[in-house]
């Protein structure tokens, strides 16, 4: 078990992956995260999209914007912009997304161990499918939404880490891809790139599809349940939630203080 100090409540969204707003669990851990920095216990969440994009903020930014999203909604993906840091992720029904919901601890400034952690939690979970090689961590050069602490097997990525800061508490996000079409996920990604930037100055991930893997790519046996239960194993869970916790007025007040904050892109004409 990997020690976090705190005993955690699970909100489990993953059984069905949603076709709702694609901002619902964004909204949902904002406010989660609001009531653990005010007192309510650490959280765990876990949920699944049928098929959408979730674009980072410098991601809707690009100067052509508009004409990746255009793309995306043709391939079928809702489009939604997140508030956490990261660029273009793709989700469909085998990506699974889990969150670490935590206080603040008294003098925090780096976040460098919360990502530690994350990491050693998905590295254990892997562990447990004898099938998969050996994860590394450190950037993918050419994946999607790169970061240091981009976790891979074979020199391929399967995962990414973000987080959320707030005053009083904090999240870390993670993205697991489990089973289905990786290459054809980062293809999606590329394009938009590739027609929201027209090869601009700015700076953007160069998307090599090649760079990205789903788990079930190396052992058949890797399945969603079977990797969050292999998740769980690492926390001291108290209870165990499928409810959305908050009104729906609630979550769809934040879902559109959400859209109007981050959801802009300042270079298009009105």
């Amino acid at each position: 078990m990997i020690a976090m100090n705190h005993t955690f409540r699970v909100f489990d969204h993953s059984v069905s992956p949603l076709t709702s707003d694609a901002l619902l669990p964004f909204a949902f851990e904002e406010l989660l995260c609001r009531a653990i920095g005010d007192g309510e216990q650490a959280s765990i969440h876990f949920w699944r999209h049928s098929h959408a994009c979730i674009l980072g903020m410098r991601d809707r930014q690009l100067p052509y914007a508009q004409e990746g999203i255009a793309a995306l909604q043709a391939r079928g993906y809702q489009v939604a912009v997140r508030h956490s840091g990261g660029a273009a992720v793709p989700l469909d029904q085998g990506v699974l997304n889990f969150s670490i919901v935590l206080p603040m601890r008294v003098g925090q400034l780096s976040f460098q161990e919360d990502f530690e952690r994350m990491a050693q939690v998905i590295m254990q979970a892997a562990s447990s499918f004898a099938g998969l090689p050996a994860v590394d961590v450190g950037e993918v050069e050419g994946s999607y939404c790169p970061g240091g602490f981009d976790l891979s097997v074979g020199g391929r990525k399967f995962a990414g880490i973000s987080q959320r800061r707030q005053t009083k508490a904090h999240i870390v996000h993670a993205f697991i891809l489990i089973s289905g079409d990786a290459i054809a996920r980062a293809q999606a990604v590329r394009e938009y790139y590739d027609l929201a930037s027209k090869d601009t100055f700015m700076d953007y991930p160069k998307v090599d599809p090649k760079t990205m893997v789903s788990l079930a790519e190396h052992d058949a046996s890797v399945t969603v349940e079977g990797f969050k239960q292999a998740l769980l194993g690492a926390f001291s869970i108290a209870d165990i939630h499928t409810s959305w916790h908050y009104e729906a007025t609630q979550l769809n007040q934040m879902q559109e203080i959400l859209r109007q904050r981050y959801d802009h892109n300042e270079t298009e004409k009105v």
